[in-house]
């Protein structure tokens, strides 16, 4: 199910009484288009409908019974939330985030590469994955152009680097996000990240 512009204008409404219920009665044909909309949107567990005897509690002053009532669910925030930062970002005014830890600036392809090589950890049991996906984890949009920044000490810069070492030795990409990323994060002298948690020898 997508949802309509009716059905977000209602997801909205009941967005700002995130504690309470939002009633109405049926007095006109938008109201009762709103009820459809709400209708359709508790199956989908964005919304709780209040039951008959709710309905009765929730009588106005005249003492006249609501139509219906709702109030949004836990579900309906994250969506609200994800549909403004996508639309944002759809026209490159994103909101201010909060401040992003010391890390790296990785591409949406590099970032693809991580992802992947995550998702094949069951496959990998002594590759370097769990720090890279807790790294992954608390990754956010970056600068315009596809760009993320991934929050991350030296351990998950090791393992970023790893990753995008392993991706290189096997050929999977003629990407240079591995040299660049030994010479922004590690001496030259240095030896080569470690892919796997075991010394070598053991």
């Amino acid at each position: 199910m997508t949802l309509r512009p009716d059905q977000w204008d209602l997801l909205t409404t009941l967005a700002q009484t995130p504690s309470g219920w939002v009633a109405e009665g049926p007095t006109d044909e938008g109201r009762r288009r709103r009820a459809t909309a709400v209708r359709e949107l508790a199956p989908e567990g964005l919304c709780e409908l209040a039951s008959d005897q709710l309905l009765q509690k929730l009588r106005d002053h005249d003492g006249r019974r609501p139509a219906w009532a709702a109030r949004i669910l836990p579900d309906g925030q994250p969506v609200l939330r994800y549909r403004e930062l996508h639309i944002a970002s759809a026209t490159g005014e994103l909101p201010p985030r909060p401040p992003v830890p010391a890390g790296i600036d990785l591409t949406g392809s590099e970032v693809d590469v991580l992802r992947r090589i995550v998702a094949l950890a069951p496959l990998l049991p002594s590759a370097r994955t769990q720090a890279l996906a807790d790294a992954l984890a608390h990754a956010m949009p970056g600068t315009p152009g596809n760009h993320w920044v991934v929050p991350a000490n030296a351990e998950h810069l090791d393992t970023i680097e790893a990753a995008l070492r392993l991706q290189t030795l096997t050929g999977a990409s003629t990407s240079t996000s591995y040299h660049c990323s030994v010479r922004k994060h590690r001496n030259s002298h240095e030896p080569p990240v470690r892919l796997t948690h075991d010394a070598p020898g053991t």
